[in-house]
């Protein structure tokens, strides 16, 4: 009892006052467009029994509408949606089969994503999620690896020092954040910088991957009251996955570290570029060599971006490769720009952010390797790059640029057009594929590479300047929704309207008037027409074997044709010449 007791105190459901319904377990909150009714149970009864009053039993009839909905119809509505984009997707590409009774012109479909959304760069509504890690591993391949010195500053991740431990089960708040304290002081000493990710309530361009985060749990743990006597009664991940838990922890921590008087703070949003911020600005200055603890593969990016020859040594450490590999394995940045070379250098930041990251998509079935070789094998690399780069450019420039790469990831030249290499694609993949076509397989349309582009020209822009407040996200791809900052997938329709409202007519009677649905809409009847099936009716437009037959057999004036050689023009000479030729060659 004392524990229930403990846990209402640490969260309890009454102490918001909205008048919402709330799931003590997960913590979901039911908006008034759930239409939630498991709360009012006994009246969605009573109204269905007052309905059946003075009803024959046979004729008792209970409908869907009758049925209580409860919190778990919310996670079945998710996953049903998923389904139906699915079917909607297939759908689509079958209808284009159809269509080819009425136009030749099937290439022009593929100007078209023929899906709900940009699927080469979206999934579940999300960005696609890139493996950062695997650029990495393919620049580091071949680097020797270097030893920390003796005396070394660190500059330490958050994020990532928050998963270091596993929480132990009813231990108080006060305690976990002794143990990190302790953990820090201990191993990186007094003189290191912590930096945090920020989750206030302004929006950003992270606003994805955070809910991608909260979403990898399965249990949400609800609001809870976080003070250093609070007992610790959820999972870890359930708990972080609630981004107000993880602030006020993180605030509650840093507390702890200043009173240690190790340097910590929060940041306005990205910690990836405060951290990369801080050891440079501390490298800068004379002193000891730099040490930046952390996993993230964006810090590493803008490090060897930004890091010069007169700075201190600075190294960047991985704590989840000692996990993997036992050992650990610093890189020496200085001597990592000399490794992969001043062409990958300059264009890192182009490549990294182009190919994914967390504020820009992945491109289905292209790594981080192969993207890096493609993109530095461009010849307008430079020029791009120029673009891509510049806080000046504008929309239509970078729109360009950004196609231009695009183009070059899937393998095309500077001629060719994302429509056209959708259309080749799909051609070649139907004929090759011995299963189902999945359309996240085909380069994305030109205009949803359009705001790909316009999202990674303002993150290379950020992590350049390493300022997050140096451009407007809104005019660079993103939206404001809900307080939110959600990618544009794209401007245009997923399909067109002859794709998504299939004409066909139900006809009786010949299809010889306006009455008729594809006459009134200047279409010709087709085999998916009910009745006619475009052959028996007067709109058809299809031709029998024997008319085909019969204009074949028609004559023409062959002196009305141009450019016919007729009997009369020929030389008889050069004729009986090569007869000649041939008896002696027979011989």
């Amino acid at each position: 009892m004392q524990k229930f007791l403990d846990w209402l105190e640490a969260s309890n459901p009454f102490s918001e006052d909205d008048g919402k319904l709330r799931s003590l377990a997960s913590g979901l909150v039911v908006s008034e467009t759930d239409q939630v009714t498991c709360d009012s149970a006994e009246e969605v009864g009573t109204a269905t029994h007052e309905r059946w009053n003075d009803v024959s039993f046979y004729d008792v009839c209970l409908k869907k509408c009758d049925k209580v909905t409860t919190l778990a119809s919310l996670h079945a509505a998710a996953s049903s949606q998923k389904v139906k984009d699915q079917q909607s997707t297939s759908n689509l590409f079958h209808r284009l089969l159809i269509l080819t009774e009425r136009s030749v012109d099937i290439p022009s479909f593929f100007s078209y994503e023929l899906t709900p959304s940009p699927m080469a760069l979206f999934k579940d509504g999300l960005m696609r999620k890139p493996d950062k890690a695997s650029l990495a591993k393919a620049l580091l391949d071949g680097l020797p690896s270097q030893e920390l010195p003796s005396t070394v500053r660190y500059v330490i991740d958050g994020g990532s020092l928050l998963h270091r431990f596993k929480w132990t089960k009813t231990a108080s708040f006060g305690q976990l954040v002794q143990q990190y304290s302790s953990h820090v002081t201990q191993k990186y000493g007094s003189t290191s910088v912590v930096v945090f990710d920020g989750y206030n309530e302004n929006p950003s361009t992270k606003d994805q991957e955070h809910r991608r985060r909260s979403t990898t749990s399965s249990v949400k743990a609800p609001n809870i009251a976080v003070t250093a006597s609070t007992p610790q009664l959820f999972a870890q991940q359930a708990f972080l996955a609630n981004e107000a838990n993880k602030d006020n922890f993180i605030k509650l921590l840093i507390e702890q570290l200043q009173d240690e008087d190790v340097e910590a703070f929060q940041s306005a949003g990205d910690a990836d570029v405060d951290i990369a911020g801080t050891a440079l600005k501390i490298a800068s200055e004379p002193g000891n060599p730099i040490a930046v603890v952390a996993d993230d593969t964006d810090i590493l990016v803008l490090l060897t971006y930004h890091a010069t020859k007169d700075m201190c040594d600075i190294y960047f450490v991985s704590e989840a490769k000692r996990r993997k590999h036992g050992e650990l394995q610093p890189v020496h940045v200085q001597k990592f720009q000399d490794h992969v070379g001043s062409l990958v250098q300059s264009n890192i930041l182009l490549i990294h952010a182009f190919s994914g990251c967390d504020t820009t998509s992945a491109i289905y079935g292209h790594g981080k390797g192969q993207t890096v070789r493609k993109l530095c094998d461009l010849a307008a690399i430079s020029d791009i790059l120029h673009i891509m780069e510049s806080e000046q450019a504008g929309t239509e420039d970078v729109a360009k640029a950004g196609t231009q790469l695009m183009v070059a990831v899937y393998g095309g030249t500077a001629e060719d057009k994302l429509s056209s290499m959708r259309y080749q694609s799909y051609c070649s993949k139907v004929c090759d594929s011995v299963t189902s076509l999945l359309p996240e397989k085909l380069p994305p349309t030109e205009r949803s590479a359009v705001f790909h582009a316009l999202r990674v020209h303002h993150q290379v822009v950020v992590w350049k300047k390493l300022d997050l407040s140096c451009m407007d996200p809104c005019k660079w791809g993103w939206k404001l929704l809900d307080g939110r900052l959600e990618p544009i997938m794209t401007d245009h329709h997923h399909a067109p309207d002859s794709v998504l409202h299939m004409i066909r007519c139900k006809c009786t009677k010949g299809c010889s008037t306006r009455a008729c649905t594809c006459r009134r809409n200047n279409h010709s009847c087709m085999a998916a027409c009910v009745n006619c099936q475009g052959r028996t009716c007067s709109n058809c437009e299809v031709k029998t074997l024997s008319e085909v037959s019969s204009e074949g057999d028609e004559s023409h004036d062959l002196h009305d044709l141009p450019d016919v050689l007729l009997d009369d023009d020929l030389d008889w000479l050069d004729e009986e010449t090569i007869d000649e030729v041939k008896s002696v060659s027979c011989s």
